[in-house]
């Protein structure tokens, strides 16, 4: 008896290269993918805190308009704000801005809002240790920390026309 044989008994499948190329490409794209995602991440957040800060700007200048003078924390150079007290900014909640927005519980004493205010000038900064993760060229208003010997810390911010950058 003789066996026929089959020629057309062929296998379907990926070679190891062809499946070597496509997890290489699903890589390339992963990668971008998070990178993107970190740069978006960063930019939104600091669109809150410009917002968050524009917010407590409207509700000083508010408490200006009806009272002749800006809330005082005691004098310049009496920072209030580290460590995020409820209304570090007083006097201006409930009765210009519902509440004052805060920091993330998690932040650190040097990543804040702060105030400060001697009645007739204020400044409203946002202080950080570093503007890592910032987008650099949105920090129009940023502060030179004399502390840091002229560096540019991650402070940015409002204040009156009286009041000197930092």
């Amino acid at each position: 008896m003789m066996h026929k044989i089959n020629n057309n008994d062929t296998r379907a499948g990926f070679t190891i290269v062809e499946l070597l190329i496509v997890i290489v490409v699903i890589g390339i794209l992963a990668a971008i993918t998070i990178v993107s995602f970190n740069g978006v991440t960063a930019r939104s957040t600091f669109a809150k805190e410009k917002s968050e800060m524009a917010l407590i700007n409207k509700a000083i200048a508010m408490y200006y308009s009806e009272n002749s003078n800006y809330p005082s924390t005691g004098g310049s150079g009496s920072w209030s704000g580290f460590g995020q007290a409820p209304s570090f900014v007083p006097g201006i909640a409930p009765a210009y801005i519902s509440k004052i927005p805060q920091m993330p519980t998690s932040s650190s004493a040097n990543n804040s809002y702060l105030y400060t205010s001697n009645g007739t000038d204020y400044k409203l900064i946002r202080y950080s240790d570093s503007t890592s993760g910032l987008p650099s060229v949105q920090l129009t208003h940023s502060l030179t920390d004399p502390a840091r010997s002229g560096q540019l810390g991650g402070a940015w911010g409002y204040w009156s026309s009286g009041a000197t950058a930092w």
